[in-house]
């Protein structure tokens, strides 16, 4: 389905709730800020092990055959040592992983996929999509560690696959290939206590399921909250992760929505994210969840959308309200253009895919952000837009506006005479037939 089917879709259900735009950022805060901590990097075998088409060569790392041929394995081998790695660094450096192992894996094996859809790459040049790190990285210093000698080799031969020199009888190339292939099944031995990624099967099948979903989830969160995690979008991630398709009625897949966020995905550039939730989107590879919220307001524009949705809402009942605010809703529609402009425009982290910043301001939309409030608190307390954080910040600035129209209000539904007054031309007409 294109795009554009989706356009307007968001239904009042959806509407601004908590969940859809959370405590909207001001325009004026700060978005996402990287850094460049080891534990978020996604760290894949040196260029050496790269896959060069289906294959990679191994030449440059270990070079024990006879004539010095290179040795090659499957880009299957290559995402296994990707996998491993992974995990591996994550049970040494980072210490909330201790007897946390399946989580651990978790985190490596999306990591994993990600490398695999290509969606993280040590060789995307970060400032190229605005960023400042690329956290998908080549990684050395382990290497000599992780790839130690294959069970096999144990009573023949000393061989570290570095470089380092052959004692005793040389491999053969089967069984260098079938070490590298499965580094965790009992050829390669790893470093940490002997133990190994302990996801099953099954388990890895279900996160293949899920990793689509996983992702657009973690996009929807950045678009709408400004950044991957913080400890107040825990609640939203558990309680929307569950309500998609393959979540099993679980709230996690696995690891904790932090790690899942910032350990497992940030090595996934915004603008990658972003396109990647797109794309899915348009080819329906996504949950209907996800779907319907691809044009939910990015953060920094929730008080935009939520004031002009509001305001259409209130002077339809009382249209002689336009004229008392003319400067205001004049100062409205210039926001409106700006956001309009493009999908991240206005949003406070507009920088990661445009590399500009379209500021939008709120300074004038105090007195008819109170004027709506007023009026769902007096008429309809139960709306969804009742619960757009954003629209209480704005209106708090005009406190005495939204007391005076908050009384005026009050005295209106109360005398059927001045309600008739304030009707809509044709709306009173229609009344008169009755």
């Amino acid at each position: 389905m294109a795009l554009a089917a989706y356009r307007n879709i968001i239904g009042q259900d959806l509407l601004l709730l908590e969940e859809l735009n959370g405590a909207v950022k001001e325009v004026t805060a700060v978005g996402e800020v990287e850094t460049d901590d080891p534990e978020l990097v996604c760290w894949v075998p040196p260029a050496a092990l790269e896959p060069v088409g289906c294959q990679f060569p191994i030449k440059p790392v270990y070079n024990a055959l006879p004539g010095g041929d290179a040795l090659r394995a499957s880009y299957r081998n290559y995402l296994s040592m990707v996998y491993n790695i992974n995990y591996q660094y994550l049970m040494r450096t980072v210490p909330s992983y201790a007897g946390r192992e399946s989580a651990a894996a978790t985190v490596a094996y999306l990591r994993m996929i990600s490398v695999f859809e290509g969606l993280a790459n040590p060789r995307i040049v970060p400032n190229v999509h605005h960023c400042r790190y690329n956290l998908c990285r080549y990684y050395e210093g382990m290497i000599s560690e992780l790839l130690v000698v294959p069970a096999c080799w144990q009573a023949g031969c000393q061989a570290v696959i570095t470089g380092g020199a052959m004692i005793g009888a040389e491999p053969t190339e089967a069984e260098v290939i079938a070490a590298i292939a499965n580094p965790f099944g009992g050829g390669l031995v790893p470093f940490v206590a002997a133990q190994l990624p302990l996801l099953n099967p099954a388990q890895k099948n279900l996160l293949r399921k899920q990793f689509v979903d996983i992702i657009c989830l973690v996009a929807y969160i950045f678009r709408t909250r400004g950044h991957h995690y913080k400890a107040d979008f825990n609640d939203v991630y558990r309680r929307l992760f569950k309500s998609l398709t393959h979540s099993q009625d679980q709230e996690t897949p696995g690891a904790e929505w932090e790690e899942i966020s910032r350990h497992a995905l940030k090595c996934i550039l915004p603008s990658t994210l972003d396109r990647f939730w797109l794309e899915s989107v348009e080819l329906a590879h996504c949950s209907p969840q996800l779907s319907l919220r691809i044009n939910a307001p990015c953060a920094g524009t929730g008080a935009i959308v939520a004031i002009r949705r509001g305001w259409d809402d209130v002077s339809a009942a009382f249209p002689q309200l336009e004229e008392k605010f003319e400067e205001a809703l004049r100062f409205l529609e210039e926001q409106e253009e700006i956001v309009d402009g493009g999908r991240w425009y206005g949003g406070i982290n507009e920088r990661f895919y445009t590399g500009e910043r379209h500021a939008v301001s709120e300074k004038a939309l105090g007195p008819i952000a109170a004027v709506i409030r007023s009026a769902i608190q007096r008429f309809a307390d139960d709306a969804p837009l009742a619960g757009s954080k954003a629209l209480q910040r704005v209106a708090q600035s005009a406190p005495i506006i939204g007391a005076v129209v908050a009384e005026i209000l009050g005295k209106v539904a109360g005398h059927d005479a001045m309600v008739f007054a304030y009707m809509p031309e044709d709306v009173r007409q229609l009344a008169l037939k009755q």
